[in-house]
């Protein structure tokens, strides 16, 4: 019977024996006695009772048991900086140290210590390989491929002979040199994961980085390789075959990184087709690693680097988005666990095979051993660092010692020398035990020594400074935080439940530090910040704003560039996760995006566009088909008129007789296949032959009936011709057999050429073309839909950018140039997407479809998420409807790629405002119409007023003006539909292009605000419009809420919601889909000016406005549309006070101009304020004079006073006194006691007129003689010219007549010299001097600023030019180390800023171009002025022209003489002169000996050229000519002159281009050219120039 134990605290244990009786009764306590009791009991349960298992498999406790050892081990050093490997190592030697006195834990330590090494390898190895591949970035790893494969090729093996060489001639062992060179091999390999680790966190170099790391990779292959080899030559070394070896060698070293590359392309494939499934792709993918691992193992490849080169050429891309963290965590997990049990099992093999062996001995020679790998590390760096700093990124000293010190060992070592340990056939005392002794000591001084000092090493060598973009980045990122920290205090401190929290210890305690800040003393993170650091000005004493250096610029451009591409890698990982961009197109454009990081430029749509070029073979193939398909001459195809050939006709015309002729030959192919049955061809023979005949004859007939029925055009249809070279063949196979005789030579002839009978059945394939055409077309779509899908990408990614750019540089010098290169490149995808959409338009309806769908998907999915989070779904529902959108997504692989266009009618159905309202649909349906354009048609003007909505059909439009008001001018106020409030400066222009289903002019209609932009087509384009009159009709019917208006005021504000979000930086991690679920219970509300609306009461998320301009009642913070308003914001009324006071101020005092501008504050910031600039009359003894004022309106207006300055010109100085400090700040009481509403700006202007009666504040200088008592007359007739007549003497004329104002740009010695000439001539009323983006202390600009001259006004601001009569342009930026090329596009980069800007503000005047080179220069200044061509010239060959005209008439004696004589053409080397001599012709001339012979003609023009071109072109030249032309410009005086002009239809030439020709100027500019009488070689001069110029201008991005 069994046994029952009694237990009972307290109680005797009674042991019952099998009858039943009690066989022995033993009262015990817990003492002594009771303990012998106790153990006699436990044997008695253990033998008998068989409780508590026995020959359980041990092994699996001492794994978990290793992994919870290495958790708690791994937590608890996380204080204590030692390295974790090296603790799991001792704990595996004190286990294994443990396991000699307790019995018990032998059979763990035996078990392990026995372990064979091979299942190690095959275990740990593919892991920890696969996992350090796959983190390399690929781009990275290719441009350093050949420093890596220098270090673990070449130096690996250096190493391993140098170790070798150390272990047999200093070692006592008696080592051959095999077991040496294994020994060698073994530590040779690196395994730097501490370093690696180390340089990541402290931001060093990712080429060096990537260096110490893949070297590390690729040795391990070469390791284990040499390893393999000289195992068997140590253990049978007379037993090794050498080819076998060589084999081996190439299989290993050639085969495997082939192999590897392959498998990683064949789980890429089978990835493709998986979808959302993370378990099945983490599965596959850990699968297909020990796969590819042993299968090369196995075929004698090396499994390493199999697998190596499989994790290099993976991505992350191949998976799905939403497994993307659970991938990185799971192989590092694996990482983790793999090296945690390799340690522990080589510390217990230690422990239990060589501790015991080990002697002094053997810690002096692994010491030694450490030493002699350091300097064997040293002098391989040092011995290949020449050829590494000539190869991929470089290599420098500071880089030689980090990877000389990096160069520890680790797991991969370890079970190197553990296999070493288990080879039988070596000396287990003198070999296998010293090898695992010394390496594994090795490890742990490794890892002990340079990987706790590696720190310390990179802190001295300076590798771990932050360079000062990185500074700025975090800096500014930090500040961004604690604006959003502040927000969130200043609403969680309004909740009723956290209202008494201690914010004091809240605010300290989540207070975050700069990373990055210095411990350094003196060093604050200000002084790497553009705005704060400063430089001390030795002349004044005073700090000034500190100015970058040119190098130092670089280095923040190449750190913002490099930051713009992360962040469009960035961009397009986001878009594939959120389902935006497909996995292939994802890969392509992170491909282009890490080659361009390496390129040194930035990425282009020209890197985008080759994806959708159509190219390639399939192009070829259906182009070829096609010509097959359709190359029929349709008009040779007519009846004849013959009874008996029309009948004919009408036979080969039905579809009848091609499927007899097709039914034909497939009964044809029978015979043919029985010609090469043996038995049927020798019993059959004359019956076959007979049927060959019979086929043959009816070819020959179908022939016939063709050709009399198509007579002449029968030749002309390739099938026609392929059916003729048939029975040409046919007819040359019966004759061969029947013409010779049957030899067995000959029959196999015969039977041979009988093969050419099988090409019959190519005619077969005239049904096929149609199929395989439509299979090639579908081929192409699937490229053009994924260029499309890849373009899409791109703009997405650009606008992404776009909104970056101000987080990525404090610099304005970079943010500007990032942001000009990010338009200019999202503005040129748009147009090539939209050529491509004109192109395909069923291709990109097919991507548009795909994404809405994917879109409207995810958001169900989003939504899903949140109702099983909030409970409303539990985790079984959920998983049903997760798995229906699934099912839906994959079907999308499939989406076919190309859909039909929408009609006119679908996209005004699919009109968010339209949408399931069927009435207000046929209403506009019935007053819609339907407009075309062709290309260059203007559909809209700018500032023209809105005459309705055009929604695009079809075509492709272009965009240029300003970007919309939304309802606020430029200088931040409220304006209104009648308002003519104008500006000094206007926004700055934008260009875009819209196509299919956009809408134009919907928010100007609905406001009633004048156009911003000119749209033009840019395809023949088809749009449906709705004029303002019937859309105001549909309000009227349609007033119902919510009525037609409301919903289309819904539709602007929910698109500029969406706008604003995905520029905020803080929506960033928000998907498109995210942000329309959020906005889809958005409503509007419509607040009157001067109302308070109350924000944020607890109902309301977010509010964005999206027309007008509100103020924050509590900060007076203004918001203008269209922007965010903060949470912190609880109430806020429009600002219409403004407007309405300045309104006020224009009708008194009209000389009063508004302006908007950037005011400095004593601490330094800035802002952009609204300032009225102009003069105010002032009374003095009579008289009124015009004082100079400037007034400063404050963001607290009305509620605070403005600023008020004077503002002297040149020639005056301001007077100190009660109310004006010695800088011109005005002080007056009524200042001092403003209040709103008592107070207003009109009150304030008569004050400061009242007060200044008395005495005026400002004088005129005296002149060098003495003080002069009609100083206050001079000073006040220079004021303001023009704004008042009332002076107290008339001002005297120096000079003639003025003609009106000139404006210079360019602050050079050439814009210095042309100001100069013209101030000369005294022709101008002012001389405006605009220095542009080139050095301003260049030239004597700063000379101009100190010494003022009359008439001229020195300014960096283009509204100073404003309403010249000739602007010239002399800005260049040419550079010494710049290509021609180069130097030209960065000429046309700075002529893309200054020239729109100035003909902005002077709109009605002549351009003069003196740039260099000036015919390229003047093209390009015509183009982006958009100004007619007569009003755009350039100085061209007038100088020339005026030089050769004095040198022949004084040559000729005669003043007229050079008058007929022209240089002309292309300025420079290849200019022409043009001299046919009138007077010589008429007899004038009164040397007539000189000219009387044609040849002594040709001498002195020959003569007077070449004595020209010694005299050369100085600015002050240049400058006289300049002035020449502006004269008669302004005088109108029509003389002519040789300018460059557009040639285009002169002398044959037919492209655009600018080449000097003689043209009258007036004050209109160019209004005729002279027509010169040429020779052929003249001609084709000037044609051989203008082609050369147009090759120029073609490759410029102008």
């Amino acid at each position: 019977m069994g046994v029952l134990p009694n237990i009972t605290w307290g109680l005797p244990w009674h042991n019952v024996s099998e009858g039943g009786d009690l066989a022995n009764t033993t009262s015990s306590g817990f003492g002594v006695s009771g303990k012998n009791v106790w153990k006699s009991y436990l044997h008695f349960r253990e033998s008998s009772f068989q409780i508590l298992g026995e020959d359980l498999p041990h092994i699996i406790l001492f794994i978990f048991g290793t992994f919870l050892f290495g958790a708690v081990t791994r937590t608890l050093l996380k204080r204590i900086k030692l390295p974790y490997t090296v603790i799991v190592c001792m704990a595996g030697v004190a286990f294994g140290v443990l396991s000699v006195n307790y019995p018990e834990v032998r059979q763990y330590s035996e078990t392990l210590a026995n372990i064979n090494p091979l299942l190690i390898i095959h275990a740990f190895m593919p892991v920890l390989i696969f996992s350090s591949a796959f983190e390399i970035e690929s781009h990275i790893f290719l441009k350093s491929l050949s420093q890596v494969v220098l270090l673990a090729g070449p130096g690996m093996i250096l190493s391993s002979a140098m170790i070798a060489l150390l272990a047999v001639k200093v070692y006592t062992f008696n080592w051959d040199w095999y077991v040496g060179l294994m020994f060698g091999s073994i530590l040779g390999c690196t395994d730097p994961v501490t370093a690696v680790a180390l340089l990541r966190n402290l931001g060093a170099s990712k080429a060096l980085t990537l260096i110490i790391e893949g070297e590390s990779l690729l040795n391990d292959g070469t390791s284990i390789v040499m390893f393999e080899v000289f195992r068997e030559l140590a253990l049978h070394p007379t037993d090794v075959d050498s080819t076998e070896l060589a084999i081996k060698l190439l299989l290993k070293v050639l085969v495997s990184p082939i192999f590897g590359y392959g498998m990683a392309k064949i789980t890429m494939f089978c990835l493709s087709y998986i979808f959302n499934d993370g378990l099945t792709e983490i599965t596959m993918i850990l699968a297909i690693t020990y796969i590819t691992f042993y299968i090369g193992e196995w075929l004698g490849m090396s499994g390493v680097i199999s697998v190596t080169f499989m994790g290099l050429f993976m991505d992350t891309v191949s998976f799905s988005p939403e497994i993307e963290v659970f991938l990185v965590r799971f192989w590092e997990m694996l990482t983790y666990l793999a090296n945690t049990l390799i340690f522990m099992i080589v510390g217990i093999v230690i422990s239990q095979r060589s501790l015991e062996n080990m002697t002094i001995n053997d810690g002096f020679f692994i010491i030694v051993l450490y030493f002699g790998l350091n300097t064997i590390r040293l002098v391989l760096i040092v011995g290949l660092s020449p050829l590494l700093s000539r190869l991929g990124s470089g290599f420098n000293w500071r880089w030689a010692a980090v990877s000389i010190w990096s160069g520890t060992k680790g797991a991969f070592t370890l079970s190197l020398a553990v296999m070493a340990y288990q080879l039988e056939g070596l000396d287990e005392m003198n070999i296998r035990n010293k090898i695992l002794l010394h390496v594994s000591g090795t490890v742990i001084l490794t890892l002990l020594i340079n990987g706790t000092t590696m720190g310390w090493i990179v802190n001295i060598l300076g590798l771990s400074d932050i360079p000062a973009p990185k500074r700025m980045a975090m800096y500014s990122a930090l500040q961004r935080i604690r604006e959003s920290e502040a927000n969130t205090f200043s609403l969680l401190k309004m909740d009723k439940f956290l209202a008494d929290a201690n914010w004091v210890m809240v605010e300290k305690l989540v207070q975050l530090e700069d990373p990055y800040k210095s411990h350094h003393k003196g060093v604050e993170v200000d002084d790497f910040l553009p705005n704060t650091k400063t430089a001390h000005c030795p002349d004044c004493e005073r700090s000034i704003p500190w100015e970058p250096s040119l190098h130092e610029i670089d280095d923040m451009m190449e750190e913002a560039r490099i930051r713009v591409l992360k962040a469009q890698k960035t961009s397009y990982w986001r878009q594939y996760s959120s389902g935006m961009l497909n996995r292939q197109a994802a890969r392509t454009l992170m491909s282009i995006t890490e080659s361009t990081i390496d390129s040194g430029r930035f990425m282009t749509v020209i890197d985008v566009k080759k994806q959708w070029e159509i190219r390639g073979i399939f192009v070829i193939v259906r182009k070829k088909l096609e010509d097959w398909m359709y190359n029929i001459k349709v008009d040779k195809y007519k009846p004849p008129k013959n009874r008996i050939l029309k009948l004919c006709y009408r036979t080969v015309s039905t579809n009848a007789f091609e499927c007899f002729v097709y039914m034909v030959i497939l009964l044809n192919v029978f015979p043919i296949i029985l010609e090469y049955v043996p038995l049927m061809n020798i019993e059959h023979e004359a019956e076959l032959q007979l049927i060959n005949y019979i086929f043959f004859v009816v070819y020959v007939l179908e022939a016939i009936m063709k050709a009399l029925a198509l007579q002449k055009a029968y030749i002309f249809d390739h099938w026609n011709q392929f059916d003729l070279f048939i029975l040409t063949l046919a007819t040359t196979d019966i004759l061969i057999d029947h013409l010779f005789e049957r030899s067995v030579h000959k029959v196999r002839t015969v039977r041979i050429f009988k093969l050419v009978r099988l090409t019959r059945v190519l005619r077969l394939l005239k049904i096929m073309i149609p199929t395989f055409i439509h299979l090639l077309n579908k081929q192409i779509n699937k490229q053009l839909s994924f260029g499309y899908d890849i373009g899409k990408g791109y703009v997405v990614g650009e606008e992404a950018i776009r909104n970056l750019i101000d987080h990525i540089s404090d610099q304005k010098v970079i943010s500007q140039q990032l942001r000009n290169i990010v338009l200019r490149n999202h503005q040129e995808a748009i147009k090539e997407l939209g050529l491509l959409q004109r192109d395909h338009p069923e291709i990109a309806i097919s991507v548009k479809t795909r994404q809405a769908i994917r879109t409207v998907l995810n958001s169900a999915r989003d939504t899903i998420h949140a109702l099983q989070s909030g409970g409303l779904l539990d985790d079984a529902e959920a998983s049903k409807l997760e798995m229906m959108i699934e099912v839906k997504m994959k079907r999308l692989l499939k989406f076919p790629s190309s859909i039909q266009p929408p009609t006119a009618e679908e996209l005004l159905k699919n009109l968010p405002w339209l949408q399931n309202a069927e009435k207000q649909i046929e209403f506009i349906k019935y007053k819609a119409k339907l407009l075309y354009f062709d290309y260059g048609d203007i559909i809209v003007y700018q500032d023209e007023s809105p005459r309705g909505i055009h929604l695009i059909v079809s075509g492709m439009v272009r965009l240029h003006g300003v970007k919309p008001s939304f309802g606020v001018s430029s200088k931040g106020v409220n304006i209104d539909e009648d308002d003519d409030f104008q500006t000094e400066k206007s926004m700055p222009s934008f260009t875009d292009y819209k196509s299919s289903g956009a809408i134009i002019g919907e928010l100007n209609c609905i406001t009633q605000q004048k156009m911003e932009v000119t749209v033009t087509c840019e395809t023949v384009a088809q749009t449906c419009y709705i004029s303002i009159d019937d859309l105001f009709e549909a309000f009227d019917v349609f007033s119902e809420f919510p009525s037609l208006e409301y919903k289309i005021w819904l539709a602007l504000g929910m698109r500029t919601a969406t706008t604003i979000m995905m520029d905020d930086i803080s929506y960033q991690g928000w998907s498109y889909s995210t942000i329309c679920t959020h906005l889809a219970r958005s409503y509007l509300v419509d607040i009157e000016k001067n109302n308070r609306f109350d924000l944020y009461d607890g109902t309301v998320e977010d509010v964005f406005l999206v027309y007008g301009s509100t103020e924050d009642v509590q900060s007076q913070k203004q918001y203008d549309a269209p922007c965010y308003i903060a949470k912190t914001t609880h109430q806020y009324k429009f600002r219409d006070l403004t407007i309405e006071e300045l309104k006020n101020v224009h009708k008194k005092f009209p000389e009063l101009k508004s302006s908007l501008d950037t005011y400095t504050f004593s601490d330094g910031s800035q802002k952009d304020l609204l300032n009225l600039i102009g003069t105010i009359p002032v009374g003095y003894k009579g008289s009124s004079y015009n004082i100079p004022i400037r007034m400063w309106i404050l963001d607290s207006h009305p509620f605070g006073p403005p600023l008020c300055f004077l503002r002297p010109t040149s020639n005056m100085v301001i007077h100190e006194g009660k109310h004006v400090d010695v800088q011109g700040r005005i002080y007056l009481p009524y200042l001092q006691h403003w209040s709103h509403p008592k107070t207003d700006i009109i009150g304030l202007l008569n004050e400061m007129i009242t007060k200044f009666q008395g005495t005026p504040p400002l004088y005129s200088k005296p002149s060098d003689d003495g003080p002069s008592p009609a100083g206050l007359n001079s000073y006040m007739a220079d004021i303001s010219s023009g704004l008042s007549e009332v002076t107290l003497q008339p001002k005297k004329q120096t000079g003639g007549r003025h003609f009106g104002k000139v404006t210079v740009l360019g602050g050079g010695d050439l814009g210095m010299a042309c100001a100069m000439s013209i101030l000369a001539k005294d022709v101008i009323e002012k001389l405006a001097f605009i220095t542009t983006s080139e050095n301003t202390m260049k030239g004597g600009t700063l000379d101009m600023e100190i010494f003022s001259l009359p008439r001229v006004e020195t300014s960096k601001d283009f509204s100073d030019s404003a309403g010249s009569s000739v602007v010239i342009v002399t800005a260049n930026t040419w550079g010494g180390e710049e290509s021609y090329l180069q130097a030209l596009q960065s000429n046309v980069d700075l002529f893309r800023t200054i020239i729109p800007n100035t003909v902005r503000y002077s709109p009605n005047c002549v351009l003069i171009i003196a740039s260099q080179p000036v015919d390229v220069m003047t093209y390009v200044g015509w183009k982006l002025s958009g100004f007619p061509s007569h009003r755009v010239i350039g100085t061209g060959c007038n100088l020339d022209t005026q030089r050769f005209q004095f040198i022949l008439g004084k040559s000729l004696k005669t003043s007229p003489a050079g008058k007929e004589a022209w240089i002309i053409g292309e300025h420079g080397d290849n200019e022409v002169a043009v001299w046919r001599g009138s007077e010589m012709d008429s007899g004038q001339n009164n040397n007539p000996d000189i000219i009387a012979d044609h040849d002594k003609h040709k001498q002195l023009t020959h003569r007077a050229f070449e004595g020209l071109k010694e005299k050369g072109q100085r600015s002050w030249s240049v400058g006289l000519s300049v002035a020449d032309l502006t004269e008669t410009i302004l005088r109108n005086l029509g003389h002519s002159h040789s300018v460059s002009t557009l040639v285009k239809g002169w002398y044959g030439i037919s492209s655009e281009v600018f080449l000097s020709l003689p043209c009258a100027l007036t004050a209109a500019g160019v209004v005729n050219v002279t027509a010169l009488k040429l020779s052929e070689d003249e001609e084709a001069k000037l044609q051989s120039s203008a082609a050369t110029l147009q090759n120029f201008l073609q490759q410029l991005k102008i």
